[in-house]
């Protein structure tokens, strides 16, 4: 690891990452339950799971765009704009035309 990586935004981001993820498992068994089929041997909801989400929702992704902002000015300064575009569609940029293509084709990869 490099010498300047901030160590607790790492702890961080992995705390975050569990919670999506034990959000996720949750919701078929919450209160609210998921817009996909699924056999649950329990009938009854888990009402307690229900105010996780409620809590878990209220933070957790705003603190992955506080995080990813907190990087912004100094990425962007580093490289300029044009630099710092050209990466940025070539990350975002290419997969997302790739997905599109995929869709407009019919593939059954993407629904």
């Amino acid at each position: 690891m490099t010498a300047n990586r901030l160590l607790y935004l790492d702890n961080l981001k992995i705390l975050l990452i569990s919670l999506v993820i034990l959000y996720h498992v949750g919701q078929g068994y919450g209160p609210y339950g998921g817009w996909w089929f699924y056999m649950s041997s329990q009938p009854d909801k888990l009402e307690w799971i229900g105010r996780f989400f409620a809590v878990n929702a209220s933070f957790f992704m705003g603190l992955f765009f506080m995080i990813s902002g907190y990087f912004f000015a100094s990425s962007f300064d580093k490289k300029g704009f044009v630099k710092y575009t050209i990466d940025k569609l070539r990350r975002h940029g290419i997969p997302l035309l790739l997905v599109t293509g995929m869709k407009n084709s019919g593939s059954d990869l993407v629904s």
